[in-house]
């Protein structure tokens, strides 16, 4: 009976680690199945790549249903989701396995010091040479029992390191996935956004689980070195730094950040500042933001730009959000660059339209150029207050400086006999001048149109909005539809009051510049007739700015 005893004690030593190493190789080749899933080419069909994973499977036998779901699994999602429950599987099992196996070596011990014990009180009536061998004896299993509990112990101690080992194995999988189904989630609302802010908006509460970040902006150099910042969005309030703010690369410490295409981070801004005097840095502090991480967009082997990730508290940022920043940076920089792109398009187009437009009328570039500043700043003024808010958001306000130029394009179709006129027009040469805006209606909506089919929106709406709106009135007695009060887009308003105010204060061929105080109290009177009450009040508010625009060569 104590031999039989001893040799099933020996099995079970020798099966414990046995089963160990079964288990290794078997979560080992799991984690190299999902590793072959990930890195395999997104055109290769479900199939191959199941049958792939069976390969490296083959040698751990894995049994039918196993293989049968693999088999049948019809994305890659499903193949990773089979693998990962095998895996708790064969943990749950091995655990369970191990705990049975060390009971049973437990309670064999336990039989056999009982079986030791009866013994032991049957022999001690015998003789004395009975007696001195139940000391041998004690001493022969009591080396065994201290023997096989450190055996024990030491599996134990071997056990808890492999499971170590592969719950650190499991992890690594798991974060490998958890990074994939980001992109794949970053990718998808690339793809539906259709320009920056709409793209910024979304990604803005996204990013919290990976990278502290209360304030997200994003700014691109231009071919002069320039960096101009597109859009930003924040925690609570209007961003101190917006749409159109510019500064040369070469007067920031951006241009480190530019020629290494490596992300930075500054733990401490107010330090920062201290030491640097940054302009851009100091408007971010106003903000409430004590730490940035900037991350360079990639494209084509150069930096087009960067992104800009800010929190309240300082040292927010540390060396492990580098690679989720680059891996996040990677991804955005291609379609970030497409929408840049259109809108510069879209900007250059106009730009080139204004130039058309100076070779026939008497408006001169300058005088575009201010009033197309001038509605900046009263829309600007605007923002937060209701019903101007919702129309006036970074985009809105950014097509409101490209497109204002454009609000008499239609004076390119006004025969010049008419146009250019020295003198006052007669009223059926008024009715001609007026027909412009119904011929700037045509040259927009017919780009608007043919560009609508290959971009995700119509790019000029903003632009028909101010070229059929800007000779509406308040109070209804404008052309050429008789709009009235709301019914005129906000930016047509804004547009209307800029465009005379410059009118007045300008000299031209037939009358002499107004002074400030002159327009500004002409204009007074317009208010609540021809102008829209609330963007008056706004273009009062900005007058210092306004002028200070004036006085700019």
């Amino acid at each position: 009976m104590l031999s039989l005893l001893s040799v099933w004690l020996g099995i079970l030593a020798i099966l414990l680690p046995y089963s160990r190493h079964q288990v290794r190789l078997e979560t080992q080749a799991i984690n190299a199945a999902i590793v072959s899933i990930l890195s395999a080419p997104a055109d290769i069909e479900i199939s191959t790549v199941a049958t792939a994973v069976l390969s490296i499977l083959e040698s751990t036998q894995v049994d039918r249903d196993v293989a049968s779901a693999l088999l049948s699994a019809t994305n890659r999602d499903e193949l990773r989701t089979v693998l990962r429950d095998r895996a708790r599987i064969v943990s749950t099992n091995s655990s369970t396995a191990l705990e049975h196996r060390l009971i049973e070596a437990a309670v064999l011990i336990a039989v056999a010091a009982a079986m030791m014990i009866f013994l032991i009180t049957r022999i001690v009536s015998l003789s004395e040479a009975f007696r001195k061998l139940l000391d041998q004896l004690h001493v022969v299993f009591g080396a065994f029992d201290r023997s096989a509990t450190k055996r024990s112990s030491i599996l134990q101690e071997e056990n808890k390191e492999t499971w170590k080992e592969t719950r650190e194995i499991m992890h690594r999988s798991n974060a490998i996935l958890h990074e994939l189904d980001f992109d794949n989630e970053l990718l998808s609302i690339l793809q539906r956004q259709v320009d920056l802010e709409a793209t910024l908006r979304i990604l803005f509460p996204m990013l919290g689980p990976y990278l502290p970040c209360e304030r997200l902006a994003v700014a691109f150099v231009d071919q002069f070195g320039e960096v101009v910042a597109e859009t930003a969005v924040t925690t609570a309030h209007e961003p101190k730094i917006g749409p159109g703010y510019s500064m040369q690369i070469s007067k920031t410490s951006l241009q480190t950040v530019f020629r290494e295409c490596r992300v930075r981070i500054i733990g401490d801004l107010e330090q920062y500042y201290n030491e640097t005097g940054s302009e851009t840095t100091g408007l971010i502090l106003e903000e409430g933001f004590r730490s940035s991480l900037t991350i360079p967009l990639i494209f084509g082997q150069r930096c087009i730009g960067f992104l800009f990730l800010n929190a309240h508290a300082k040292n927010a940022y540390q060396g492990f959000h580098i690679p989720v920043a680059e891996r996040f940076g990677a991804s955005l920089a291609g379609p970030m660059y497409h929408h840049y792109l259109v809108q510069l398009l879209l900007a250059e187009s106009s730009k080139t339209f204004v130039k058309a437009m100076e070779h026939r009328d008497n408006e001169t570039g300058d005088h575009i150029n201010r009033m197309s500043l001038y509605s900046a700043a009263v829309a600007r003024r605007l923002v937060g207050r209701p019903g101007y808010d919702e129309y006036l958001g970074p985009r809105e306000r950014r097509e409101l400086l490209w497109y204002s130029p454009l609000h008499d394009i239609g004076k390119v179709g006004i025969p010049d006999v008419v146009l250019l006129k020295p003198g006052p027009l007669d009223k059926e040469e008024r009715r001609i001048v007026e027909t412009h805006v119904e011929i700037g209606l045509q040259i927009i909506g017919s780009l608007d149109e043919s560009l609508s089919r290959y971009l995700p929106r119509h790019p000029f709406g903003t632009a028909l909005d101010i070229v059929g709106g800007h000779h509406e009135r308040w109070d209804g007695s404008g052309y050429p539809f008789g709009k009235r009060e709301t019914e005129i887009p906000v930016s047509a308003r804004i547009v209307a009051a800029a465009d005379i105010l410059d009118a007045l204060t300008t000299k031209r061929p037939y009358k002499e510049a107004w002074s400030f105080d002159k327009a500004y109290s002409h204009m007074a009177g317009l208010a609540g007739t021809h102008l829209d009450p609330a963007v008056f009040a706004a273009l009062v508010e900005c007058r210092t700015e306004i002028e200070s625009i004036a006085r700019e060569p």
